[in-house]
């Protein structure tokens, strides 16, 4: 696991892999790391991203992020 330093302090992130099953997209595995934040130990930035080579979560991200974009789009009577 890598670690960080910020402000000389060591940060040892978690670092998880999970699968979603999304109802539109299917399913989705994605790496996720939390990080703590140094100036606010009371919250966690969560990072996510799809595994390296994984073309299918890939797709799945690239529909959803058209699909929203689409709907905002809609919503607000821009198509």
């Amino acid at each position: 696991m890598g670690r960080t330093r910020h402000d000389g302090t060591e940060h040892r992130p978690r670092r998880r892999l999970h699968i979603f099953e999304h109802p539109v997209a299917g399913p989705l595995t994605l790496d996720w790391q939390a990080l703590q934040v140094a100036m606010a130990p009371d919250q966690t930035l969560v990072v996510c991203t799809p595994p390296p080579g994984d073309s299918d979560t890939r797709t799945g991200l690239d529909f959803l992020t058209a699909w929203s974009s689409t709907l905002t789009a809609l919503m607000s009577g821009g198509v």
